[in-house]
């Protein structure tokens, strides 16, 4: 398992042009972007994402270290203070003009890792203060771009605050809030003292566990360094992933600085725009994959919601199981028909969702975070009652990725569902009209119905858990409950992202099948738009 990480940034300049932004520092330091193109794409792409809707801010987010091997160093599993450690790259340790870019969380990021993935801040959200709920989202990020110094290679990113915060976007405007924090998700950190690589906290070397990031330690030459870890190795694909910007008001990272507040009545910024809304669509729902997610000096775990305890429990308590349904379920869809319309006749409404008070008590979340889940959660609750929704899982059988081909499980008689829906859950007639009118709108109109129809990736999941039931394919109710968590494959930069995502929020390592499960979900949940 790895851990999430976070560097910040303090602000500075205000008010420059967007000509400055795509010409003075994009074109100086990736070229230049012609006249004619920008003047020919800027209407309709601010028809998309409007300037005026955004406060734009240039931020110098993170900077790259150089590294070296130590005289002698050996690679393998060697032994460390009596505890074996794994070293497989000798190139570990900082050179000494590089110490004071490392961050003030004792992070550090080698310069050929960060010039393969800086661009995968864009499309990226923007929160505040970290809070990492895409419900949340002040903005997106639009750009990166790389800037080499020499001595290292700066990225600096352009943000879009959507305006409609007006708290947050005056606080900025004033210099209230004058910090940026990024946040990165890597799949593993190496010591720089002892080169040690370690996945989780269980495989630290006792350099980084006992004597701590930030110590000072001599090497074979007498010279000092500081303690540090480098995130992830340009050698493993994914292994360092950009996912976030957030506005903060204590910055840690010193020589990353906000340096303007752009003006948004430029038009020469359109393409940039487009592109990183379009990325930023992809990546909405983007959860968190199996790394280290990094905090400013300090080691969280920051999945919003814990795997159940009980993974023999259905996702909605006691709800489904036998094939009767269960005395419970009866009884909580039965409340649901009391209640006012709760959208189970719906065509294409939205499908119970299996949120309860168990799920709540399960997600560790403190403050607004979990107020806002929720309050999320009530919202879904209400539309289809108490303890219909099932856990999200095998969307695959519903509505599997490519809808236009054959596929046994869409050509099968709507009769023959209905009737087997019908058998597995006698006394939930509002979950059997609603399960049966949207499978039979995704079997007639395909994944254009999906779209055009507004049914969720949460819809999908739904659905698939409910012919699952029908088919009689029990799977365990943490699956289904990561699954939803986890959201839309689509929304990971690789299927190994999406799988890293999955293990983090399931807690322990996923197994072959977990695995052939959990990639059917996300691409049935990529089917949706949201």
């Amino acid at each position: 398992m790895a851990t999430k990480r976070y560097a910040k940034s303090i602000l500075d300049r205000k008010n420059v042009a967007l000509d400055e932004w795509m010409e003075e520092i994009r074109g100086q330091n990736e070229g230049a972007v012609p006249r004619d193109f920008v003047q020919r794409t800027a209407k309709t792409i601010l028809r998309k994402c409007d300037p005026k809707q955004y406060l734009l801010s240039h931020a110098t987010i993170v900077a790259s270290v150089d590294c070296y091997s130590p005289r002698k160093v050996k690679t393998g599993r060697l032994s460390n203070q009596g505890v074996q450690i794994d070293v497989k790259w000798p190139d570990f340790r900082i050179k000494p003009e590089c110490h004071p870019i490392i961050n003030n969380n004792g992070d550090a990021w080698q310069r050929s890792l960060l010039l393969s993935s800086y661009r995968t801040f864009i499309g990226a959200h923007n929160y505040l203060e970290h809070i990492q709920l895409p419900e949340l989202s002040k903005g997106f990020i639009v750009d990166a771009i790389a800037r080499d110094l020499g001595t290292s290679c700066y990225i600096d990113i352009l943000v879009a605050t959507d305006r409609k915060h007006g708290q947050l976007v005056s606080d900025i405007l004033t210099g209230a809030i004058t910090g940026l924090s990024m946040g990165c998700i890597s799949l593993f950190t190496t010591c720089t003292k002892c080169g040690n690589v370690s996945a989780d906290d269980s495989q630290l070397c006792p350099c980084i566990q006992y004597e701590g990031k930030g110590s000072k330690f001599l090497d074979e030459d007498g010279v000092e360094h500081p303690l540090a870890e480098l995130i992830g190795h340009v050698s493993v694909p994914n292994s360092n992933q950009f996912i976030e910007a957030s506005w903060v008001r204590n910055p840690a990272f010193s020589g990353a600085v906000r340096r303007n507040i752009l003006n948004p009545d430029s038009a020469q910024f359109a393409s940039r725009m487009d592109k990183a809304r379009v990325i930023q669509t992809v990546r909405a729902a983007m959860p968190e994959m199996d790394g280290l997610k990094k905090a400013a000096s300090t080691r969280v775990a920051q999945g919003q919601d814990e795997a159940p305890q009980d993974a023999g429990q259905d996702l909605f308590g006691d709800q489904g199981g036998g094939d009767e349904g269960g005395g419970d379920e009866g009884d909580q869809n039965q409340q649901g028909q009391d209640s006012p319309d709760q959208g189970g006749g719906q065509d294409q409404g939205t499908p119970p969702d299996p949120s309860t008070p168990a799920d709540k008590s399960d997600a560790a979340l403190t403050g607004l975070l979990e107020k806002a889940q929720e309050q999320i959660m009530t919202i879904l609750v209400d539309k289809l009652g108490e303890k219909l929704t099932p856990k999200p899982e095998d969307v695959g059988t519903v509505a599997p990725v490519d809808l236009g081909a054959p596929n046994d499980n869409l050509v099968r008689s709507s009769e023959e569902f209905d009737r087997r829906l019908k058998e597995r859950f006698p006394r939930s007639p509002t979950l059997v009209r609603w399960a049966s009118s949207v499978r039979r709108l995704i079997m007639e109109r395909g994944a254009h119905g999906i779209r055009a129809s507004g049914i969720t990736a949460r819809d999908l999941i739904v659905l698939s858990w409910i012919e699952d039931r029908c088919n009689g394919r029990e799977h365990s109710a943490s699956l289904y409950k990561v699954a939803m968590s986890v959201g839309p494959m689509k929304s990971y930069p690789s299927k190994n992202s999406y799988l890293a995502a999955c293990r983090m929020r399931l807690g322990h390592d996923l197994s072959p099948a977990d695995k052939s499960f959990l990639s059917r979900k996300g691409q049935i949940s990529s089917l949706a738009n949201f």
